[in-house]
């Protein structure tokens, strides 16, 4: 039986197994991190039908049109607390809001943002074919009154689109 006088060879093995277990650590958080943190995600249809519900809750109220915040196209976005930063130029976002009368005449209409996106995120709608590419679009048709001199029966097709690809957390 061997008496260990001086003990630091023992300390320079535990040393070495201490420092690989340590290594092996960082290297495990660090590759779970970088794989699984993120995801690249389609929330395209989600920031669409959260657009038209937020216009159709600022202009619609208890099934009557506050017709006055529509015949005021310019100040709508803020009228409805949207930022007028994401419709400006080729931006990500458009919105297109037509009333229409009982009888289907086209009576008052509001669009801003990118309107070259409605046609293609119709025509993903059309051919029933899911693309990462295309924009996704949300329409809503409410039935509603609005006053001009008396109470008319109307119509407000709202039709909202996104084309933004959002990354987000798992």
């Amino acid at each position: 039986m061997v008496k260990m006088m001086n003990k630091r060879g023992g300390e320079k093995l535990l040393t070495f197994w201490w420092f690989a277990i340590l290594t092996l650590v960082v290297i495990g958080i660090v590759g779970g991190v970088s794989l699984m943190s993120y995801k690249e995600i389609d929330v395209k249809r989600y920031e669409a039908e959260t657009l038209s519900v937020k216009l159709e809750r600022c202009l619609v109220d208890l099934g009557k049109l506050k017709i006055d915040v529509l015949k005021n196209c310019g100040d709508l976005n803020r009228e409805c607390g949207l930022n007028d930063e994401m419709f400006k130029g080729d931006g990500a976002f458009f919105y297109d809001l037509e009333l229409t009368n009982s009888n289907g005449a086209r009576v008052l209409s509001c669009r801003d943002g990118n309107l070259g996106l409605k046609p293609s995120c119709l025509f993903d709608a059309d051919i029933k074919v899911r693309t990462n590419k295309f924009p996704v679009c949300s329409e809503r048709n409410v039935s509603l009154r609005y006053y001009e001199d008396k109470w008319i029966d109307g119509n407000v097709k709202i039709v909202t689109g996104s084309n933004q690809n959002g990354r987000v957390a798992k």
